[in-house]
């Protein structure tokens, strides 16, 4: 069974800007628990910052991460709420059509 690899955040951003391609948010659905003030990404043992309101238990959930705008900034992730478990058909709210599209985290 493959391990899980700590996500590298910036290094995700710049790979994207280097193949010309812009980065207005990244959004990831990951099995995370609230650990005082930060979130614990559970595959791999990261502990991220948390802005704002985050989740009050283990699950799934999505986040946007901040931070990785060409303003650059401490990485956080900003909690989008409960996610479908993987393999599952998307909960409404999670679809880009419900949310019209827009930057989930307010355009940071």
């Amino acid at each position: 069974m493959p391990r899980a690899v700590p996500l590298d955040f910036p290094a995700i951003a710049d790979g994207v800007v280097r193949n010309n391609v812009g980065v207005d948010w990244i959004e990831v659905r990951v099995r995370a628990r609230p650990v005082d003030g930060h979130v614990e990404l559970v595959p791999t043992g990261q502990r991220v910052p948390l802005e704002g309101s985050g989740p009050e238990r283990e699950g799934w959930h999505r986040f946007t991460v901040l931070g990785v705008a060409p303003t650059g900034g401490e990485i956080a992730l900003h909690w989008l709420g409960a996610a479908a478990t993987p393999g599952a058909e998307p909960e409404a709210a999670e679809t880009d059509e419900a949310r019209g599209g827009a930057d989930p985290a307010g355009a940071r």
